[in-house]
């Protein structure tokens, strides 16, 4: 159940984050600092189990995790309970922003979007390769989907009427995964999300033959494992393929994974983010 039961109270449009344990607090505050700096004016809550005291200060609202929803991916499959925003864009903690992408809002906002991600591709599902599918034979075998869709789960967008048939379906997925599947299950973590919504997005386009989409953009969010680092350019692009491909790829938000925020590059950025905290309070009251 939802902690926004009035949905006139909600704001038309937020940004949230989720933050579980210490390190990825900090996280959600560089995030936060990031946003801050390109829109002020954006509204960004944060989903936590700890700190909250801490976090309060920073964020517009500050809402407590629900741990009987289980690990942080299968958290994920919950986020439409947690938004307190009437249209959501979800945004992974270990991200920055580089840029304003306050005109991709305005779409988001003004569009027809129930559910949908970044990079939502599609490709056969035998030919899946992502880590998370250890025997894409047996997903095709199981599922019935020929054809197979992984959304980005990074990045979230979702209108808080519109989308819940996405996240409940999403659950009823999830719930059903087993060794059967052929999919990976890791003890810390369980299945990965972005499968479950995967199946949701792909049994709603087999209903009305449209599969749901964010409006072109460019690329809006950029992942590290995608991509090699190359400069410390915070405001600017931070990592590169190769020179040749500046001009191809100019994304508004880099997603560095999180290994790579252990990294010198993230440890800058996050010294830079921590000594303009301060200064950022003002934005939210």
């Amino acid at each position: 159940m939802s902690l926004f039961h009035n949905k006139k109270e909600r704001p038309p449009f937020g940004v949230m984050t989720l933050a579980m344990g210490e390190y990825y607090q900090d996280l959600a505050l560089v995030l936060l600092e990031s946003l801050r700096r390109y829109m002020p004016d954006l509204k960004v809550a944060v989903v936590t189990d700890n700190n909250e005291e801490k976090l309060s200060e920073y964020f517009d609202y500050v809402i407590p995790l629900d741990l009987a929803h289980g690990t942080t991916l299968k958290q994920k499959l919950f986020l439409n309970d947690y938004s307190p925003f009437a249209k959501t864009m979800f945004i992974d903690a270990d991200t920055i922003a580089l840029r304003s992408f306050q005109d991709f809002i305005d779409q988001l906002i003004d569009g027809e979007y129930p559910f949908t991600s970044n990079l939502v591709n599609w490709s056969p599902t035998r030919n899946q390769k992502s880590g998370w599918v250890l025997d894409p034979i047996l997903l095709e075998k199981k599922t019935g989907f020929k054809d197979f869709c992984c959304p980005h789960g990074g990045l979230y967008f979702w209108d808080q009427e519109k989308g819940q048939k996405w996240f409940l379906l999403a659950r009823e997925f999830y719930e059903k995964f087993d060794e059967t599947y052929g999919l990976k299950n890791e003890t810390d973590h369980g299945y990965n999300e972005e499968i479950a919504f995967g199946c949701a997005i792909i049994s709603f386009k087999e209903q009305n033959g449209f599969d749901y989409y964010f409006p072109p953009n460019g690329n809006l969010m950029t992942t590290s494992y995608h991509s090699r680092m190359k400069r410390n350019v915070f405001g600017d692009l931070v990592v590169r393929r190769k020179e040749s491909f500046i001009r191809k790829e100019n994304p508004s938000l880099f997603h560095f994974f999180h290994n790579n925020t252990k990294k010198p590059l993230y440890q800058s950025i996050k010294k830079k983010a921590f000594t303009n905290l301060p200064s950022i309070k003002v934005y939210n009251k």
